[in-house]
């Protein structure tokens, strides 16, 4: 075994860090990369940047899982070859912002890994800039693209229009996806929205990069998966959710309306009303359950009062708990941690009398 330190991967809910380690490198291993280089390049990350120390620290689970995700993409955290970073950042948990690991796989990781898992033969990126030659047009149903660019005057990221991408698929077709400008920035404040306002590393330093990025993501959403497997494609789908910089958004209007809120029929509300009053069903629950579903201001009331234990309900609780009409522990997660307290009490206290 490695002599990886334990604090790279900090021991985990029902995880053991040798467990975790082995893991790891199974995965590494599998994918033609060296664990001990990879873990290396991770723990470097962490010592220089504080935030994403602070987000380790905090949520060790999300760098875990980071770890894991980057470890089966096959692409290297080596800071030279730009294929993969972590990005540390506050994810919205139930209203509340808990610091937060990811992998977003940077703009030659994205192609590298399309071709790697054998989604495309290859995938070509350009950009265009002000006072460029450029012309496309459709001809026979197949666009064709004329540009000629001047790659001495490319230093102002400012002065990028848009950019291009040419996907070569496995079967030596060739399929063209074309983006202005506008487009980039959509994903710069989307991207944004994810980081809850902040402009990402990647979109602060490298805006040409992201751009091609860009390009990448949008082919990515139109080249036909056929023939791939799932869980290739399961990753593909993870490595596009967590990616703080992926974003999925088109020129094209869809006409696509949202999906429209679940109901719940005056039945199926009162009983689940009935459930929150018979302790059958925490309030937590309930709202985890019931989150896509549409309900009025009274209705949501009536939920919140339904499903709140008062001090009337512990001594309610208490009783039945006593009476062996309900088990201690199925109030656990019913109860905050004083109320919880309070409960054990009161058996204790009863049990004892009984024994006098």
């Amino acid at each position: 075994m490695s002599n990886i330190k334990k604090a790279l991967v900090p021991d985990l809910k029902n995880k053991k860090v040798e467990d975790i380690v082995q893991l790891v490198q199974n995965v590494y291993d599998n994918n033609g990369l060296s664990t001990e280089l990879e873990l290396q390049f991770i723990q470097l990350k962490i010592n220089e940047s504080p935030q994403l120390l602070r987000a380790v620290k905090a949520n060790p689970e999300s760098l875990y899982n980071s770890i894991l995700q980057a470890a089966e993409s096959g692409l290297s955290l080596n800071p030279q070859w730009q294929e993969g970073y972590f990005v540390p950042y506050n994810m919205k948990v139930d209203g509340k912002e808990v610091p937060t690991v990811t992998f977003s796989p940077m703009y030659r990781g994205k192609k590298k890994l399309l071709i790697s898992k054998g989604i495309v033969k290859n995938i070509l990126t350009e950009l265009v800039y002000e006072g460029e030659e450029w012309d496309e047009k459709i001809n026979n149903g197949v666009r064709e693209i004329h540009h000629i660019p001047n790659s001495f005057k490319r230093a102002d990221h400012t002065k990028i229009i848009g950019g291009y991408a040419i996907i070569i698929l496995n079967n030596d077709e060739k399929q063209y996806v074309v983006k202005g400008r506008d487009y980039f920035e959509r994903c710069l404040a989307a991207s944004k929205r994810k980081m809850n306002g902040k402009t990402s590393p990647a979109w602060r330093d490298w805006y040409d990069q992201m751009c091609k990025k860009c390009l990448i993501n949008a082919a990515d959403s139109e080249i036909p998966k056929i023939g791939v497997n799932a869980k290739v494609t399961q990753l593909l789908n993870d490595i596009n959710t967590n990616d703080v910089d992926y974003v999925d958004v088109t020129d094209e209007k869809t006409g696509k309306l949202p999906e429209p809120k679940k109901k719940l029929s005056m039945h199926e509300f009162s009983d689940l009303i009935d459930k929150l009053l018979r302790y059958e069903i925490s309030l937590k629950s309930a709202r985890q359950k019931y989150k896509g579903y549409d309900f009025t201001d009274k209705l949501k009331d009536e939920i919140k009062k339904a499903g709140t234990i008062t001090d009337e309900r512990l001594t309610e609780i208490i009783n039945l708990v006593i009476a062996d009409k309900k088990e201690l522990t199925h109030f656990e997660f019913y109860l905050d941690e004083i109320q919880f307290e309070t409960l054990k009490n009161a058996i204790v206290d009863h049990t004892m009398q009984n024994e006098k």
